[in-house]
């Protein structure tokens, strides 16, 4: 499991380099400001798209894994309704939320009114966005997970080409217009592959929605809890951008995002470990004690794993705020140990949410979820007025860290899911020892020799730590991946 953890996380790696190298250009061509601006506007985008589609991207991993145990036939089945049903709703989406922001700007908001122009440019990419989101979970269902990786990091450097171009030529604007031409061009890209590669149809006469729907009843209800959990997470987001916006402005905006991004890095380099690993697993018609020693297994790994990422990123967040973004942006550094933990929190809260997909239990799923992302609007609402970015920081935490809990006590008194001590202990030292060394170390920036020093020797303090807390045979299973990545290195 660790090399399939590994081999996903590290072309994911090379996808959010790319992305990085994207945000550090446009970070660098437009400032805090127009990052700012970006943020808020993509945000938008985000919150449509998932108003739009009922959330059957997410949904449909499910019923594709499903599909592809049972057949090559009804895997390409359940894909051509699942493509027609998203494209259908995409345009239908694009053309409603367009109409919306031409005609009635205002019930956006105030702040959306005065990007009207770069609006209605970014909602022409959605349907593209949208399909996007598809293809990740087709090539999750039919177990091919280097093929999802290799689609972010293919989108990744294409969208990056477009937007450096774009901004270049007519600044923010540009940048949108690249960013639809880029995705029209990898959408087309990625059908043709699937027609040739797996036989998957562009379009199938032969297939219905409607037979799909009686075929899979619960593909309605699955998508109805999903969408509440999507929908409540983008409009949190947006409600985060928007106080900011609204009460320090476009600068600040720039720098939640700046600390916000640094956090989501690394959600977006393990995140799809989940995705496209432990969700389809848990999805496939395999008995419910195999499910949970999976997740349990995974979960392990993966505490691991996150802790070693997110330590050099809490040690030294000036060094990589200046390197992804500009020095502009290092005064972000002090939040960024809290938003990084929030972000831990959440990916250990996703393997439980996975747990409870894997099992129907989707009313659960869902109140639970909303329930934190509920949180998050709230307490930042109220929060940003009087302690800016910090009771921001402070709210993601919270509310990250209600769906862990609530999710866990679900799985254990509904479904007999227990966690081994040593996860626990693991879990606690992990985030315990990003608290108390990212509150030291976040507002230093010296770079004395016995402060890079002593920062090193923590770094190796705490990579011992968590060694000590895995298995013999973790350990064993653990150098044997790398030195396999290792040996493939010299080779190369």
């Amino acid at each position: 499991m660790f090399r399939i953890i590994l081999t996903i996380g590290t072309l994911q790696t090379l996808a959010i380099a790319v992305n990085f190298i994207r945000t550090k250009l446009v970070a660098v061509m437009v400032g805090p400001e127009g990052v700012g601006i970006i943020s808020t506007i993509d945000q938008v985008v985000q919150s449509a798209a998932y108003f739009s589609t009922v959330s059957l991207p997410f949904a449909s991993v499910k019923f594709l894994s499903k599909a592809h145990s049972e057949g090559g036939e009804a895997f390409k089945r359940t894909y051509a309704n699942f493509l027609k049903a998203l494209l259908t709703l995409a345009i239908v989406g694009t053309v409603v939320v367009t109409s919306i922001v031409f005609f009635r700007p205002r019930l956006l908001g105030q702040e959306a009114l005065k990007y009207k122009t770069l609006l209605l440019v970014a909602m022409l990419g959605m349907p593209t966005a949208i399909l996007g989101g598809l293809f990740t979970q087709v090539f999750a269902a039919a177990q091919k997970y280097k093929h999802s990786s290799l689609l972010a990091l293919i989108t990744g450097v294409a969208v990056t080409t477009t937007s450096v171009i774009g901004i270049a030529a007519a600044g923010i604007l540009g940048l949108y217009i690249g960013n639809v031409i880029a995705g029209a061009l990898v959408t087309l890209g990625v059908l043709i592959y699937l027609r040739r590669a797996f036989d998957l149809p562009l379009y199938s006469r032969a297939t219905s929605v409607i037979a799909e729907l009686k075929h899979n009843p619960k593909i309605i209800p699955f998508s109805v809890m999903l969408y509440l959990a999507s929908l409540t997470y983008s409009l949190s987001f947006l409600v985060v951008r928007y106080t900011v916006l609204k009460n320090y402005g476009e600068a600040n905006a720039g720098l939640l995002q700046a600390a916000i991004a640094l956090s989501l890095a690394i959600g977006l380099v393990l995140s799809p470990t989940n995705g496209l690993f432990l969700t389809p697993v848990v999805n496939r018609n395999i008995e419910k004690a195999d499910k949970i020693k999976a997740a349990i297994d995974f979960e392990k790994k993966l505490v691991t794993i996150l802790s070693l990422v997110s330590m050099p990123v809490v040690l030294f967040p000036h060094l990589v705020l200046t390197i992804l973004f500009s020095t502009k942006f290092v005064v972000a550094s002090q939040f960024v140990f809290l938003f990084v933990i929030s972000q831990c929190v959440a990916q250990l809260a996703g393997i439980h949410q996975a747990l409870l997909i894997g099992f129907d239990d989707l009313k659960a799923y869902s109140i639970m979820t909303c329930a934190g992302h509920i949180s998050l609007g709230l307490l930042s609402w109220f929060m940003v007025a009087s302690f800016g970015i910090f009771g921001i920081s402070i709210a993601f935490i919270t509310a990250y860290s209600i769906i862990f809990v609530s999710t866990f006590i679900r799985l254990k008194l509904k479904h007999g899911v227990s966690m081994p001590g040593n996860l626990w202990m693991l879990i606690a030292y992990g985030l315990s020892a990003l608290l108390l060394f990212g509150a030291i170390f976040s507002t230093n920036d010296s770079w004395s020799p016995i402060m890079v020093a002593s920062k090193i020797v923590v770094c190796m303090l705490f990579t011992l730590g968590l060694l000590c807390g895995l298995s013999k045979g973790e350990r064993s299973a653990l150098y044997g991946v790398l030195d396999r990545v290792s040996l493939k290195r010299r080779e190369a």
